[in-house]
């Protein structure tokens, strides 16, 4: 990315435009979409994209500068001047430790793709894999994943498959196959930011639905529903991004009912599912409305398998397969073949079983570190949830942490709703791969939550 490309996104929390500034620096530096050395857009440019004045961009830059974000060299410019992510500090770790991207650690050195590859390689020929797939794909790839649905308690025939290049491509094919713009999505008041830029993407109004420790409240989506037309349902029942909260039975039950009783379809987004070792039944199982089932391996298994699967109402399939071709056209075969190998022969089930016991000793060691009381985590979960003291704000926390050498993710990231604003961070556990360096991270965090406000903090 160039700095002519950077345009940052500012959360909606109410915050002085020039912190959210801040914020999307520390945001986009942990994601690494902002790299050190990489050149930062001039004050005037920055505040023509966003429609602000100079002096905002200004104040922005230099508490961005004071927080060791950004460097400035006179008649060249603002550069990002974070550490590199294998710069060592005195405590041992990386300079900037991950607990803010949201994925599993790879369990092996990659010997299960290497015996894949090989797999494939005497197996097939190699030219079916240079040419176009059939327009959903081999049905050996949609009976995979059937047998991958069946790990949660899912049965679909592998006529009701739809193939795509991540979960988030099946979400956009299953919601835009629901819905038409200007429609309204209901989903949770938090999410993960990818709803939020689906909707946006296809032109959607969002009606954010109340959430507890428990998930979704059933009372606040009839409300929704009553008081106007809901389009489609996209809820996540089973380790939501980013509560963990996980639906019980009988809230499951109770949301089918509302959606059944005012024929809002439901795209239900199990991306976390497999995980957990005992599911309570999907809501596709007892949906009285269409209903769509969206799993994959990128939670479970591993984040580089770019595999997404969608279980359609068969009413539904040619939509969903018309979003897949004009996003991408096919589905790459090879990674296709990949996923389906790995989960005929085992490689699935036994990643996901040792991915129950690394999260075991990863959460033992938060409890540990953080104390055992101090945030929320569904058993099987990779991410916890972590309220802030009242004497926090999520994006000055985010930005002490930084400094501090540890990237987490405000609460405000995963706003659906402009008016919910939730003090807490997610902080990833499966990001770092070496348990180790983990320790030094969520001591670092720690250390974070317990040291008094800086006087940057303070600055309003």
């Amino acid at each position: 990315m160039t700095y002519e490309e950077w345009i940052p996104q500012l959360s909606e929390n109410g915050d002085p435009i020039y912190r959210r500034i801040v914020s999307a620096i520390v945001d986009d530096i942990a994601q690494q979409r902002l790299r050190p050395g990489m050149r930062m857009p001039a004050h005037r440019e920055l505040a023509d994209q966003l429609n602000i004045n100079v002096g905002t961009v200004t104040r922005a830059y230099t508490l961005a500068r004071e927080m060791g974000l950004l460097s400035g060299e006179i008649g060249r410019g603002t550069f990002i001047n974070a550490p590199s992510p294998t710069e060592h500090a005195v405590d041992g770790g990386p300079a900037v430790i991950d607990l803010m991207i949201n994925k599993p650690p790879a369990l092996d050195d990659g010997a299960s793709l290497r015996k894949a590859l090989s797999q494939i390689a005497e197996g097939f020929s190699v030219t079916q894999f240079l040419e176009y797939p059939p327009s959903n794909g081999q049905e050996r790839h949609r009976l995979a994943a059937t047998k991958l649905a069946q790990m949660t308690g899912v049965e679909a025939s592998v006529d009701q498959v739809v193939l795509s290049n991540g979960a988030q491509q099946a979400l956009m094919a299953a919601v835009s196959s629901c819905v038409a713009p200007g429609g309204v999505l209901a989903t949770e008041v938090l999410n993960y930011v990818g709803i939020r830029r689906l909707a946006e993407f296809l032109r959607l109004r969002i009606a954010a639905v109340a959430i507890d420790e428990h998930g979704m409240l059933p009372d606040s989506f009839e409300r929704i529903c009553r008081s106007e037309k809901v389009s489609v349902l996209v809820v996540t029942p089973s380790i939501h991004n980013p509560t963990t909260a996980t639906l019980s039975l009988e809230r499951r039950r109770e949301i089918v009912r509302i959606a059944g009783h005012y024929g809002v379809p439901i795209v239900e987004n199990d991306i976390y599912g497999a995980l957990i070792e005992k599911p309570d039944p999907a809501l596709f199982t007892m949906a009285e409305t269409p209903c769509w089932y969206i799993c994959g391996l990128s939670k479970a298994v591993n984040s580089g398998i770019r595999v997404g699967y969608a279980i359609a109402p068969a009413e539904s399939i040619g939509q969903a397969m018309s979003a897949i071709h004009a996003s991408t056209w096919t589905v790459a075969p090879l990674m296709l073949e990949i996923a389906s190998q790995w989960i005929f022969d085992g490689t699935v089930a036994r990643m996901i079983a040792g991915h129950r016991v690394a999260v075991a000793e990863r959460q033992k060691l938060a409890k540990e570190i953080l104390g055992e009381t101090s945030f929320h985590a569904h058993p099987q979960s990779y991410h916890i949830w972590l309220p802030l003291p009242l004497r926090w704000r999520p994006h000055e926390f985010v930005e002490a942490c930084l400094k501090n050498g540890a990237a987490v993710t405000s609460g405000a990231h995963f706003q659906t709703s402009p008016s919910y604003v939730q003090n807490a961070v997610r902080v990833s556990l499966g990001a770092e791969p070496d348990i180790e360096v983990l320790r030094i991270g969520l001591e670092r965090l720690r250390q974070t939550l317990q040291a008094p406000l800086s006087l940057d903090a303070m600055i309003i």
